[in-house]
C-alpha cells in the first residue's frame, strides 16, 4: 500500500514538473514570436522606408501626369504590396477627375465603369471638408471590388486639387495583400506629399516651357533683345530638371527680360501697333499716342480707322502677306491722325505665333516720313529745275527738224503744183514729219505728271512678235523667243507698249551695231516670285506676266545703273534720252514695273513686270475683226471746237457712207441732238471732243444726251491722252474712244465697231 502510494505522488510530482515546464515552454515560444513578430515589423517598415526613398527619387524625374501616375499606381501594387491601385487626374476641360493610370485590376474591368465611380471623388472632399486622406473599411461590393481602400486627395499646398489616388484589397484576398491599419498614415501622407510635389512641378515645368517659348519668339521680333534672350534661354534649359528653385529663378528672369522687352517698346521713337490674330490692336507703344493722337484705351481690342479712303485694298494686301509669313520691310504709304491730318509713313510688319505655331498676330513699325518726303520733293524739284534747261533743249531741237520738214515738203508740194508735178512725194514727207511730231508728243504726255493708259485686252506674246518683226526687218539682229505655257492675257495701250518694246528693241540693236542675238523670254509668275523690292509695292496684285529682253552688247557701267531711267540721260551721242524714261513711265501707269541688270562687255537685260488680266482674251484678233469692209449708214453728229477738224472729219465720215453734221460745242450739239430727234431722224452715233475752251465739253454733253436718248452710241476725242476719261471711258458713258491724232483707218475701224454694236442692238 505505501508502494502504490509513493508511486502516485511520484506520479503527480511528476506531472505537475512537465506542466510547469510546458508553461515554461509556453513563455519562451510566445516571446521568441513576439520578438519575430517585432523584427518582421521592423523590416517591413524598412521595406516601406526604402520602398518610398525609390518612389521619391524616380517621381522627380518625370515631366508627364500619366508617367506619374503610372509610377505611383504600379509601386502601390508591387511595391507596398497593396491589391489594387489607380489613380485620377483633373480635367480641366470638364472639371472632374479622369482615369489615368492603374494596376492591379482585372483586363474585364473598363475605363468608363472606372471614371462614373471616381469621377466625383473631388466633390466628396469638398463637401465634407475632409484635406487629404480617407480610409474605408467594410464596404460593400463596389463596382472597383476593393471593400478596404484609401482615398488620397492630391492639392497644390491647401489649394487646387490636381487629383486623387484610390488604393486597397478585396476581402477574400486580403491574406495575400498588405492589410490596411491606422498607423499607415504616415506613409499615406508621403505618398499625398510626393506625388502632390510631382504633379505640381510638372504643372510648373509645362507653364514654365510655354513662357520660354514665348520668350524665344519674342526674341525673333526684336532684334536688339536677340543674343541676351538666347543666352538665358540656353542657359536655363539644363538647369529646369535639378530643382524647383532653379525653375522659379528662370520664372523671375523672365519676367525681367518681358519687362525689358516692354521698355524698350516704351521708349522707341517710332509708333508701335501689335495685333491679335483677329487684326485688333492689343498693344500700342506711348510713341504712337504721340504721333496719331489715339490713347491706348481708345484702340485697344477695337479696329484703328486710320486707313485713308482709297487705300484699304493696299492695307489688306499688306495683312495677308504679313500672316502668311512674308516680312515687309520700308513700305511707303499714308495714314490718318486721329484729327483726320494726312501722314507719310514707312511701315515695317512680321507676324508674331503662338506656343503651337499657329499665327497669333503681327507686329506693326511706323515711322513718321512726312517731313523727309517733304524735303525729297523739294530735292527733286531743284534736280528738275537744274535739268528744264536740257528738256527744252532737247524738245525745241526734236520740233525744228520736224517742222522743218514739214515746212520744206509743204513748199516743194506749193512749186510741184505750179509745174504741174506730182506733189504725191511731198504728201508723204508732210505724213511723216507729221507721225514723227504725234510720236514726240506721245512720249513727253506719257512722261507727264498723268496719262493713263487706255486698255484693251491683248496677248503680249503675239503682240510683241509684232511689234519687234517690223522693228528689226532688215537689220543684221536675230531674235529667240523663249515662252511658256499657256501665257496670261494682259490688258494694255497698244500704242503705249509698242513705244516700251520699240525703244528696248532699238535700245539692244544701237549696242550691237556688228550684229548678234536678242532673246525674248516670257512667262507667267505669281507674287511669290516676284524681286523682293518690287512685292510690297505691287502687293495689290497676285499674278504677273513677266517679259525680259536681253541682249549681247557692251553692256552699262554700273555707276550709270541708277540713272538709266531719268529723262534726257544717255551715254550714246545721238538720241534725245527720252526712250527708257517713256518705257519707265508707261510700265508703271499700267500697274508694272521694270528693272535692269547689266555688266559691261557681256549685255543687258530688260525685265517688265505686267499685270496679268482676269478678262478671256478673245478667240479671234481685235484688229483682224475690225479691219472688214464696212458701208456705213446712218446719221453721225460731230462736236469739235476746231473748225477745220469738224471739216475734214464731217468729209471723211461722208465718204465711209454716213450722214455726218457738226457742231461747235456741246449747247450746239444739244439743240441739234433735240431738233433732229423731234424731226424723227435722230443721229446714230455721235462723235465728242472731250474740252471745248470757254463752253460745255463731251463729258457735260454726252450726260445731258443719254437723259433723253439711252441707246445712242458715243466715242470721245482727245488729244488729251492724259484725261482720265480716255483710260475709263465707259463709266463716263461713251462707248469708244479716238485719241488726236489719228488715222482715216482708226476712225473706220471705230465706226464699224460701234455700226456693228448699233446694228446688233436693232
Amino acid at each position: 500500500m505505501e508502494n502504490k502510494e509513493i508511486g502516485s505522488q511520484s506520479t503527480g510530482s511528476l506531472l505537475n514538473q512537465i506542466k510547469v515546464l510546458k508553461d515554461q515552454v509556453k513563455k519562451l515560444t510566445a516571446g521568441e514570436l513576439h520578438q519575430y513578430d517585432l523584427q518582421l515589423k521592423l523590416d517591413s517598415q524598412l521595406k516601406t522606408q526604402e520602398e518610398i526613398i525609390k518612389l521619391g527619387q524616380k517621381i522627380q524625374t518625370l515631366h508627364s501626369e500619366k508617367e506619374i501616375a503610372e509610377l505611383v499606381t504600379h509601386a502601390l501594387v508591387e511595391s507596398f504590396e497593396y491589391e489594387k491601385a489607380l489613380m485620377l487626374l483633373l480635367d480641366e476641360s470638364s472639371g472632374g477627375l479622369s482615369l489615368t493610370g492603374m494596376d492591379g485590376y482585372y483586363e474585364g474591368q473598363e475605363y468608363e465603369h472606372i471614371e462614373s465611380y471616381f469621377g466625383d471623388l473631388a466633390g466628396m472632399f469638398e463637401n465634407n471638408g475632409i484635406s487629404g486622406t480617407i480610409v474605408q473599411q467594410e464596404l460593400p461590393v463596389s463596382v472597383m471590388g476593393m471593400d478596404s481602400r484609401v482615398l488620397i486627395l492630391c492639392r497644390v499646398g491647401q489649394g487646387d486639387i490636381l487629383g486623387a489616388i484610390v488604393f486597397g484589397n478585396s476581402r477574400e484576398n486580403i491574406s495575400y495583400h498588405r492589410a490596411i491599419e491606422q498607423e499607415d498614415f504616415t506613409l499615406f501622407e508621403t505618398i499625398q506629399r510626393i506625388t502632390s510635389t510631382a504633379l505640381e512641378n510638372v504643372l510648373l515645368y509645362r507653364q514654365l516651357n510655354l513662357e520660354r517659348e514665348g520668350l524665344r519668339r519674342a526674341r525673333d521680333n526684336l532684334r536688339n533683345l536677340n543674343d541676351e534672350l538666347e543666352q538665358i534661354v540656353q542657359e536655363r534649359t539644363s538647369e529646369l530638371a535639378e530643382s524647383r528653385e532653379e525653375y522659379r529663378m528662370l520664372y523671375l528672369e523672365s519676367e525681367r527680360t518681358s519687362r525689358k522687352y516692354r521698355t524698350l517698346l516704351d521708349f522707341t521713337a517710332d509708333p508701335i501697333v501689335v495685333y491679335d490674330n483677329r487684326g485688333l490692336p492689343i498693344y500700342v507703344n506711348p510713341a504712337f499716342v504721340r504721333v496719331f493722337g489715339w490713347e491706348s484705351d481708345d484702340v485697344q481690342g477695337r479696329s484703328i480707322d486710320f486707313i485713308p479712303p482709297g487705300g484699304e485694298k493696299d492695307a489688306e494686301s499688306l495683312d495677308d502677306l504679313v500672316a502668311r509669313g512674308d516680312k515687309i520691310s520700308n513700305y511707303e504709304t499714308k495714314r490718318l491722325t486721329k484729327d483726320g491730318r494726312e501722314m507719310d509713313v514707312s511701315i515695317s510688319a512680321a507676324a508674331h505665333f503662338d506656343e503651337k505655331g499657329a499665327y497669333a498676330g503681327s507686329i506693326y513699325h511706323l515711322r513718321d516720313i512726312t517731313e523727309m518726303k517733304r524735303i525729297e520733293g523739294n530735292l527733286i524739284r531743284i534736280q528738275k529745275l537744274e535739268s528744264i534747261g536740257l528738256l527744252a533743249g532737247g524738245i525745241a531741237h526734236d520740233f525744228n527738224n520736224i517742222l522743218s520738214g514739214i515746212l520744206m515738203n509743204t513748199q516743194m508740194a506749193q512749186l510741184k503744183a505750179d509745174r504741174g508735178d506730182d506733189i504725191s512725194g511731198s504728201l508723204k514727207g508732210i505724213e511723216k514729219s507729221t507721225e514723227r511730231a504725234v510720236k514726240l508728243t506721245q512720249q513727253l504726255l506719257t512722261f507727264a505728271k498723268g496719262g493713263s493708259p487706255v486698255k484693251k485686252i491683248a496677248s503680249i506674246d503675239k503682240f510683241t512678235r509684232e511689234v519687234i518683226e517690223f522693228v528689226l526687218h532688215g537689220s543684221n539682229l536675230k531674235c529667240e523667243f523663249d515662252v511658256g505655257d499657256n501665257l496670261w492675257a494682259v490688258e494694255i495701250d497698244d500704242g503705249q507698249m509698242n513705244q516700251v518694246i520699240y525703244n528696248l528693241i532699238i535700245n539692244a540693236q544701237q549696242t550691237m551695231p556688228d550684229g548678234g542675238t536678242i532673246r525674248i523670254g516670257m512667262e507667267n509668275v505669281t507674287l511669290d516670285e516676284m524681286p523682293e523690292g518690287n512685292k510690297t509695292q505691287k502687293a495689290r496684285e497676285d499674278k504677273f506676266v513677266r517679259i525680259s529682253i536681253q541682249d549681247t552688247g557692251e553692256g552699262i557701267p554700273e555707276k550709270n545703273l541708277c540713272k538709266i531711267f531719268d529723262p534726257y540721260f544717255s551715254t550714246k551721242d545721238t538720241g534725245t534720252g527720252l526712250g527708257l524714261a517713256t518705257t519707265y513711265s508707261i510700265i508703271s501707269k499700267h500697274n508694272g514695273y521694270i528693272t535692269v541688270d547689266s555688266k559691261v562687255g557681256v549685255g543687258s537685260t530688260f525685265t517688265i513686270y505686267l499685270p496679268a488680266s482676269t478678262k478671256t482674251l478673245p478667240h479671234s484678233d481685235y484688229k483682224e475683226e475690225q479691219g472688214c469692209p464696212h458701208e456705213g449708214k446712218g446719221s453721225v453728229l460731230v462736236m469739235d471746237d476746231e473748225e477745220i477738224i469738224r471739216d475734214l472729219l464731217c468729209e471723211m465720215i461722208v465718204g465711209m457712207g454716213y450722214r455726218a453734221e457738226k457742231a461747235g460745242h456741246g449747247h450746239e450739239a444739244l439743240e441739234m441732238h433735240m431738233k433732229a430727234k423731234h424731226e424723227g431722224q435722230p443721229y446714230d452715233i455721235v462723235i465728242m471732243d472731250l474740252t471745248i475752251p470757254g463752253g460745255m465739253g463731251g463729258r457735260e454733253t454726252i450726260a445731258e444726251i443719254r437723259k433723253t436718248d439711252p441707246d445712242i452710241r458715243a466715242i470721245v476725242s482727245s488729244g488729251y491722252s492724259n484725261d482720265p476719261i480716255m483710260a475709263d471711258y465707259k463709266k463716263y458713258g461713251f462707248d469708244g474712244v479716238l485719241k488726236k491724232p489719228f488715222k482715216i483707218e482708226d476712225l473706220q475701224n471705230m465706226l464699224n465697231e460701234i455700226s456693228g454694236i448699233t446694228d446688233s442692238s436693232k
